[in-house]
Formats: C-alpha cells, structure tokens, sequence
C-alpha cells in the first residue's frame, strides 16, 4: 500500500483550509449583497410609504348642470386642490363608481402672479399631472354616443342620487367624497286672520326641509301646487297661495336645492278638511 508522506497531508490541509475560507467568504459576499439588496427594497419601500403619505388631495365641491326633461345631470364639474409638496400624478377618476376614460380638466397655478392657467384633455390610459397647490376643475359629460362623453357606457345620474367622486393616484391612494342631497319635508297650513271679515289663507311650509350632512346648505326652495284645473308655482321657504286651498284635491311638490346644486323632493297629495 502507497503511504501519504507528510508532505501531502500537510498539502492537503492546507488546501482543505483555502477551499474552507473560500466557501466562508463567498457565503459572507452572498449574505452581505443580500442584506445590501433587503436594505435597498426596504429603503425603496420606506420612500414609497412616505411619499404616499405625503399625497393629499381636497374635493372641494360639485357643479352640477341639470337636463330639466329627464331630470338626469348632462353634466357636472367638480374642484380639487392638491396640498402635496411634490406633483401628483391622478391615474384615473371615478363618479358613483363609473370610471371616466374622457374629460376635461382645467388647472389654476395659484403660486404665481397673475395665476396661470392650463386646460387639458384626458383620454382613456392617460394620466393628469397635478402640481402643488394647484386647483383643478374637471369636466364631466354625461352625453351618451359622442366624443365627448366621460364615461365607457351610458350612466345616467338623477338630479335626486347623492355624487361620490373617487381620484385615483400613482401612489395608488383613493381620495373620494360623498356629496349628499337636500331632503325635502314640506308642511301645508291653513291660517285665519281676525277681523270683521276672516281671512283663510293657505302657507306652504318648507322650513323642517334638512341637509343631512356636510358643509351644504338649502339655498331654495320651488313649489308647484296642481288640482284638476290650474297649476301655480311658488318659490321661497314659505309661501302663501294666491287662493286659499280650501276645496277638492291638490298635489303639491316641493324642491329644494343645496348649495352643492343637489335636490331633493317631495309630492303630497293634499285635501283640506
């Protein structure tokens, strides 16, 4: 049998050592280019987090415009203003849910004098740049089978139904607000004044009429009073008949409108006695 002289052994350990270190330091290499690279992404993701908290857009209100025979909108605009130190880029835009591939939008750079202003058309797959501390009006178009209308299908939208508008960011941050319409309660009273000859007259009352909630208020108030003859209309948040309603049967309707342009209403049929 061939014997090992000590000369190889020791050769051997020797490269038994080398081959050890080699395998220990491409293990640290490894490890250190790996923490080096959760550094990086947890660094990366710290950023994003931060410049997602740093977003921040206000709704400020709606503008709504009326198609008076359908009593759908035709079409509304609403204001936003971003309070971000850094522009935001508004990846998409949504009104009760249905998401915009069409509009227009129309920003005011408030930090220069006099304050400039830049009009835009978005297109399905494009996004809007909102920079700092501007305001940016948005047009939406409810009209169906044309190349301005806002939306991917008909959506209609009653003059009654509350407006939620969603902005969707490249931080993919959702900033929304609900616009909610006036309710409508309207009172009927019949008043008889003294004298040698009374005097009856008829009050419509809309005065318990409520904003449930936000920051609008009832701005006005519209009545329409119809029997089977004559139909008069009235506005204000109390108004006196021009006859008593004394007779017979009448609807009366009350709408009131808030100062975000939203409506409510109500029809009671109303029979004196």
């Amino acid at each position: 049998m061939r014997r090992f002289r000590s000369n190889d052994r020791g050769l051997a350990e020797i490269v038994g050592t080398l081959m050890l270190v080699l395998i220990v330091v491409v293990a640290a290499v490894a490890f250190s280019a790996f923490v080096a690279s959760y550094q990086a992404q947890l660094q990366a993701q710290e950023a994003y987090q931060h410049d997602q908290a740093l977003e921040s857009i206000h709704i400020l209100s709606i503008s709504p415009v009326v198609n008076v025979s359908s009593g759908n909108y035709s079409s509304l605009n609403f204001t936003m203003i971003s309070e971000d130190v850094n522009p935001t880029t508004i990846t998409g835009i949504a009104i009760n849910g249905q998401s915009l591939h069409n509009y227009t939008a129309t920003a005011v750079q408030q930090n220069v004098t006099p304050p400039r202003t830049t009009t835009v058309t978005v297109t399905d797959g494009d996004d809007f740049l909102l920079y700092p501390d501007d305001e940016a009006t948005v047009w939406v178009n409810f009209t169906h089978g044309t190349s301005n209308g806002s939306f991917y299908s008909p959506f209609n939208l009653t003059t009654l139904s509350f407006v939620k508008v969603d902005v969707y960011t490249g931080y993919l941050n959702d900033f929304s607000r609900v616009f909610i319409p006036p309710s409508a309660i309207l009172l009927v009273n019949t008043v008889v004044s003294g004298g040698t000859i009374p005097t009856t007259v008829t009050v419509l009352d809309g005065s318990q009429s409520v904003q449930p909630q936000g920051n609008a208020t009832i701005v006005a108030w519209a009545w329409t009073v119809q029997n089977n003859t004559t139909t008069a209309n009235y506005t204000g948040v109390e108004a006196e008949t021009k006859a008593p309603l004394l007779y017979g049967s009448y609807t009366i309707t009350l709408v009131v409108t808030n100062s975000d342009g939203l409506e409510g209403r109500t029809i009671n049929t109303y029979q004196p006695g």
